[in-house]
């Protein structure tokens, strides 16, 4: 019987060094066996150590183990799993096989609108302040948008600030649905700013500037809508700030 373990079950899409524990362990009463093989699915052939390694025989009962550390990466969100197989012999030449299975979820950083909204001394991290406009951030330029000369879709009769844009409650025509995608492209900016390389969704503030004003420009509130449900996705990360 093996069982495998790693001493991390989330961590960074970025990258994370991760020990693995494996054990062997001979499940016979009466018989000793001696180890064959010892394999991963992602790692390919195992060494193991001088107490568990192929050619190792293990008394009835009896168990060994042995950690390998390794770098895993991947895509945000997704999953590393691999599995780790071992053969082994008994003094009849009756091989047993074994594996199980270890699978660490890769997690991304990311905060959402309210937290923003609510942590306003922690934009001291970003490139922005509170009083910042919308505007002169985004391009806003579509009459359909506008209040006079305003971009006031919280109607104070004043320009709208980033602040103002996560407090934004959104709606079903063209302003509402721009109110929605700006809450969350503004935490998204935000993130982009303060986490870099650790929010994903993006390379820089100035792609997903580009990006924000294609979806305005667009004046379709399906487009609209999508990037905004992105931007809501990707917001939903882990909610602290990684180690610099």
């Amino acid at each position: 019987m093996v069982t495998k373990t790693a001493n991390a079950t989330s961590i960074p899409f970025s990258g994370a060094n991760v020990t693995f524990k494996f054990v062997v362990m001979n499940t016979s009463s009466e018989e000793a066996v001696t180890i064959l093989s010892l394999n991963d699915s992602v790692f390919g052939v195992l060494a193991g150590d001088a107490d568990c390694m192929v050619g190792t025989i293990l008394a009835a009962g009896a168990s060994c183990e042995f950690e390998v550390t390794v770098w895993v990466e991947g895509e945000a969100g997704s999953t590393h799993t691999n599995t780790f197989t071992a053969v082994a012999e008994d003094n009849d030449g009756t091989d047993a096989r074994d594996d199980d299975d270890e699978t660490i979820k890769l997690f991304w950083y990311g905060f959402t609108p309210g937290y923003w909204k609510t942590h306003p001394e922690e934009w001291i991290r970003t490139d922005y302040m509170t009083t910042t406009t919308v505007r002169s951030v985004f391009a806003i330029l579509d009459s359909r948008y506008l209040t006079g000369d305003k971009l006031d879709l919280n109607k104070d009769g004043k320009e709208d600030t980033l602040m103002d844009a996560l407090n934004y409650q959104g709606g079903n025509d063209l302003k509402g649905k721009l109110q929605i995608l700006l809450r969350a492209a503004v935490a998204g900016i935000l993130n982009e700013s303060a986490l870099g390389d650790y929010y994903p969704p993006y390379d820089s503030t100035t792609e997903l500037i580009n990006a924000v004003n294609v979806a305005i420009a667009s004046t379709n509130k399906g487009t609209i809508t999508s990037l905004a449900m992105a931007f809501d996705y990707w917001n939903n990360g882990i909610h602290m700030f990684p180690e610099p």
